[in-house]
């Protein structure tokens, strides 16, 4: 005779096998995994037309184990007071009509479980459905049925569901087992159990930690690593804040160190000693509301978590939860900031002084506020930008160009400080970073932003960057700059004829130059300088022929572009070969004519030929060019060419 449900409650566990979702076919039947859509397909007529659940109906044998007895849709007959079970196969068929009988104790497990035994048969029945609100329905019935509150637990229930014993030295596993193995009802229980009686739960993990760390018992320290890594994982804001708050963020990151996969006698994790010694915690605006205070050290500590304590250890949910309340933390604190229109205009004012350290770290300051701007919402992002707005000190376009000023003047002093120039570089990269997120995150055009107080700022700019990105020698800085130009020409018309006017006209002066310097480090960066210059040339052509060709003419970039042939150099032919595919793309003959007449692509011919039996860029490149000229019919520099 089979064992009563009080000695196996539910299919979840029975002699150390775990039950299978409805979802996903147990071993024993080998039956192919049940999608949704298919049940669909195979359900019956009149199944459908009411609402019913798909569930799967286990009995359990006489070794304890479960039997899966077929899939179905259940439903509760109220009428009859029954619980049925319709075959999916057959509708006809049922594999469970059980009357729900007053006396009989029904169990609730792991939310998608209901189990029974069934007082006509004396079998142990279980239903286990694939959605957790078909439980839910099936479960609420039944208990109308019986007069009970769904809500209310079962003595046997109670018993199961004990709350967490208080931290002893002895009952870590059991503790840690208990919080990784919860279901969502389990979970509000949990944590709860965290904010009883003050927190004294908390308060005893504390104790107990301390006590393991005075014994240096390594056995009990791991066992607390999982405890706290396994309560970092409910996911749960309140209890996130709460593990890293002032009180208790010590003992979170202590037990965090005693990570057996990774703190070894060789390498051991302090990330006490570096939350408590290392990092220095600097007001750059006096900050008088300590929650503002308080969250922005939250935020520090959810990121060092994130990226370092347990960077491994947070499963992808946690992960978002913790990405998204660093994201609401943020928002309060540039609202706090915006809000202080006093401390907030002390930031240009000090973008305006002398003292190179305070203005790098207003710099700094600024990239990190545009940086959290852009996750804000619409409004918050409109209300940063009237702040900006209306602070008389403000402008960009004067910032970026006075840090790149600054780092020239250094190289003309020819210091030998390394570090003075590294710091100027950093600077120049969060000016850049300023400049790009404020263009990309407010309705602002370039031009708006650079005359905003009434001065022909673009034009100096564009002169300043375009230089920079020719003879700077940090490729970073290049990439930066070379980005936002390309940024530019998309989204200011009003800007591109300023560009091709200042910036052409400094690519032709470059491009003509002969730089003669005997370090391949240096040859290298003019190089790559060149290739960056020619895409943004090619992406004005793609983009505004019509206007980009009178410039291109005007300063003569064809022959220009043409004299910088580097057989060494891959990415500058590239760009080359490209530049040559984008004009004859054009349609305008005159610069067929030209090619022509000065023989412009012999050297492309050339390259050709060389890398004939070579799969790579450079000969497919060629290939396109090739392929352009017969798109468009020149058959004149098709013969020549041949």
């Amino acid at each position: 005779m089979a064992s009563t449900s009080e000695d196996n409650p539910s299919p979840v566990v029975a002699n150390g096998e775990e039950h299978i979702d409805p979802a996903v076919t147990p071993e024993e039947t080998k039956e192919e995994p049940m999608e949704a859509a298919a049940a669909e397909e195979t359900r019956p007529a009149e199944v459908k037309a009411e609402k019913k659940w798909r569930a799967k109906l286990y009995q359990l044998n006489s070794e304890g184990g479960w039997d899966d007895l077929g899939t179905g849709y259940s439903h509760v007959d109220t009428k009859n007071g029954s619980i049925m079970l319709i075959s999916e196969n057959n509708a006809e068929y049922a594999l469970l009509n059980s009357k729900i009988v007053m006396t009989t104790s029904y169990h609730r497990q792991r939310d998608t479980i209901i189990t029974w035994l069934d007082d006509e048969t004396q079998l142990d029945l279980a239903i286990s459905f694939q959605d957790l609100d078909g439980a839910q329905e099936t479960w609420e019935i039944i208990c109308n049925i019986q007069g009970k509150d769904p809500d209310e637990l079962s003595p046997e229930e109670a018993s199961d569901e004990e709350m967490l014993p208080m931290p002893k030295h002895d009952n870590l596993t059991e503790i840690c087992e208990e919080i990784q193995n919860f279901d969502q009802s389990r979970r509000a229980k949990i944590i709860e159990r965290m904010y009883e009686n003050e927190e004294a739960y908390l308060a005893k993990l504390q104790e107990v930690f301390t006590d393991l760390e005075d014994l240096e018992c390594s056995d009990g320290l791991q066992k607390m690593f999982m405890v706290f890594k396994a309560l970092l994982n409910i996911s749960d804001i309140r209890l996130l804040e709460t593990l890293l708050s002032n009180k208790y963020y010590l003992t979170t990151f202590g037990a965090l160190e005693y990570n057996n996969e990774i703190s070894t006698k060789h390498q051991e994790t302090k990330h006490r000693k570096f939350l408590k010694e290392t990092v220095k915690f600097k007001k750059f605006l006096p900050l008088d509301d300590p929650e503002v205070i308080e969250k922005i050290h939250l935020n520090y500590r959810l990121a060092y978590l994130k990226d370092t304590a347990l960077a491994t250890g947070l499963d992808e949910n946690n992960m978002s939860t913790i990405v998204n309340l660093m994201g609401n933390n943020n928002s309060e604190v540039i609202q706090n900031i915006l809000l202080n229109h006093e401390s907030f205009a002390k930031i240009f004012e000090r973008l305006k002084t002398d003292d190179i350290e305070v203005r790098k770290e207003a710099i700094n300051f600024l990239s990190e506020i545009f940086s959290i701007s852009k996750n804000l919402q619409v409004q918050g992002r409109l209300n940063l930008l009237t702040s900006f707005k209306n602070i008389e000190e403000f402008n960009l376009s004067i910032l970026v160009r006075e840090c790149i000023t600054f780092k020239n003047d250094l190289i003309a002093l020819e210091t030998r400080e390394k570090s003075k120039l590294d710091e100027a570089d950093r600077m120049i990269n969060n000016s850049l970073d300023i400049l790009m997120s404020y263009l990309q995150s407010f309705p602002v055009t370039f031009t708006d932003l650079c005359n905003s107080k009434g001065n022909d700022e673009s034009e100096k700019l564009l002169r300043v960057l375009t230089e920079h990105l020719l003879m700077c020698q940090s490729q970073g800085i290049k990439l930066q700059i070379h980005e936002l130009i390309r940024f530019l020409l998309e989204s200011d018309t009003n800007m591109t004829s300023t560009f091709y006017d200042v910036g052409f006209k400094l690519f032709a002066e470059f491009f003509k130059t002969d730089y003669k310097e005997g370090v391949a480090e240096f040859n290298d960066c003019l190089d790559f300088s060149k290739s960056l210059a020619i895409d943004i040339i090619n992406k004005a052509i793609a983009d505004d022929n019509y206007n980009s060709k009178m410039y291109i003419d005007k300063y003569d970039l064809i022959e220009g572009v043409n004299k910088m042939y580097n057989f060494k150099n891959k990415l500058l032919n590239i760009g080359i070969v490209k530049f040559h595919k984008a004009l004859i793309n054009t349609g305008f003959k005159p610069y067929v004519t030209h090619m022509i007449k000065f023989d412009y692509l012999e050297p492309v011919v050339d390259i050709f030929e060389k890398n004939l039996n070579k799969r790579n860029m450079i000969g497919s490149i060629v290939l396109e060019l090739f392929h352009v000229i017969d798109k468009k019919a020149f058959s004149e520099l098709a013969k020549h060419l041949c």
